[in-house]
């Protein structure tokens, strides 16, 4: 799964040249203003309006700001009354699940990041590992939105699958990770079928875990 990402020290010019954008306009929080770097699951509403993702508009390729935790365009109900957890979406289940089959036909979308964050161990005594690429640069997630008229609200999902034998020992899910440009462009633009194999791909090899052991259960 996916609970907490970065976007800290996150450079514009290595997400232009990952995602091959089509608008070079920084957001904002690329112009040093991220003063919330640590993005977490919350069930505070609009917590973190400000997180970037790539997503294919109207034949651009642009960044914008989402809320993390997809609101569909059929919920008509106060954002308080969303007792859904959409901060995850399971690759197993993306066709079938009412929240995201209209976003994985149309509105896929990519979340840079500067690492994200697995907890083991037991409650109380739990080891944060921070999760990098072993590359370097942004980590990009796999991911889906979607656009509520009533909230006017742009929010996304990160996609999980099954980890490899490395990552298994530190949960059983681990987000959909786009390594490099080619990945990227057959995601956002290419089939249904095509990006669901491209996200369901292992990049155990490339994960780099800091502490590189998960701590052990009481």
């Amino acid at each position: 799964m996916c609970g907490s990402f970065d976007t800290a020290n996150l450079s514009w010019q290595d997400i232009v040249d990952l995602a091959r954008l089509t608008t070079n306009e920084p957001l904002p929080l690329f112009s040093g203003k991220d003063r919330f770097p640590m993005r977490k699951k919350t069930k505070a509403a609009g917590e973190w309006n400000g997180t970037p993702i790539i997503r294919d508009r109207n034949d651009v390729r642009e960044a914008a700001e989402a809320q993390w935790g997809l609101v569909p365009f059929w919920w008509r109900k106060p954002l308080s009354e969303k007792a859904f957890d959409t901060f995850n979406a399971k690759l197993e289940g993306v066709r079938e699940t009412k929240s995201y089959r209209h976003a994985l036909e149309k509105q896929r979308c990519v979340i840079p990041t500067s690492c994200f964050y697995e907890s083991t161990g037991p409650k109380g005594g739990k080891t944060k590992h921070r999760v990098t690429l072993a590359g370097g640069g942004p980590v990009m997630l796999a991911g889906l939105y979607d656009y509520n008229k009533d909230l006017e609200l742009l929010s996304f999902t990160i996609i999980t699958t099954e980890p490899g034998p490395r990552f298994r020992a530190f949960h059983h899910r681990v987000p959909a990770i786009l390594p490099g440009p080619g990945a990227i462009e057959g995601y956002l633009s290419g089939p249904v079928d095509e990006a669901i194999a491209i996200a369901g791909r292992s990049t155990d090899e490339l994960l780099v875990m800091d502490p590189p052991e998960p701590a052990e259960p009481a």
